[in-house]
């Protein structure tokens, strides 16, 4: 990387694009909403899950790297449908503690929806999708009395709809992941998305940081240059 440089980490995701800007000297110094007919010159590097067409001169695409079930160094013991943000956090997981400190992680990412991906010093060995929180209020609407509720981290007995609503969606978020998380018997999670926040109390020990994808994205940039 060139040290006089900024770097652009750019995530194109199922939904909220947004850039991230790394200083010459690997400092994260802004994440912000990103206009995809936006035309951004610089250093930069991606991760796109939706084919978007943005318009990015030089910039390094990370899905090229994943080839014969190894991304870079790391295995992966999933198909090519395995998206590229997951693949990304998933590299970050695996340099930092999983092949150093030879740990299993879980990274959890919670946003449009909830994955839940094992990493160990064997690599990616494979994860689950769930329903994100708003997917979970917004089935509700299915139903021609109910209203989509709102998140409280209240803990009471439900003695309206409008609480059972809430109740409910917060039991079916927090009960799939912290199910799937204990089954794989994590010795470290790592925890990012929308949603992050709101699991910050059932996971206390976690490392929580709601920019992972920028983070990995720099790693990646540093390991190929």
């Amino acid at each position: 990387m060139n040290l006089n440089q900024n770097l652009f980490t750019i995530d194109i995701g199922n939904s909220h694009p947004h850039i991230g800007t790394f200083s010459s000297n690997g400092e994260l110094i802004n994440v912000s909403s990103l206009n995809l007919e936006s035309k951004i010159q610089g250093n930069s590097i991606n991760s796109n899950v939706t084919n978007s067409n943005l318009e990015i001169e030089n910039s390094i695409n990370i899905g090229n790297y994943f080839k014969n079930s190894k991304f870079l160094d790391m295995p992966v013991n999933y198909s090519n449908s395995l998206g590229q943000d997951r693949l990304a956090m998933a590299y970050y997981a695996f340099k930092n503690f999983a092949k150093i400190k030879k740990q299993k992680v879980v990274v959890i990412d919670s946003g449009t929806f909830t994955t839940i991906d094992l990493i160990t010093e064997n690599g990616f060995m494979g994860g689950e999708i769930q329903p994100g929180l708003n997917l979970i209020f917004d089935s509700y609407s299915n139903g021609v009395l109910l209203n989509k509720g709102n998140w409280t981290n209240e803990i009471k007995i439900a003695q309206n709809t409008e609480e059972a609503i809430n109740q409910g969606a917060k039991t079916q978020f927090l009960a799939g992941i912290a199910q799937t998380t204990s089954k794989y018997s994590p010795d470290q999670i790592l925890i990012t998305g929308g949603s992050s926040e709101f699991l910050a109390n059932e996971f206390p020990k976690a490392l929580i940081d709601k920019h992972l994808i920028h983070h990995a994205l720099f790693l990646i940039y540093k390991s190929l240059t």
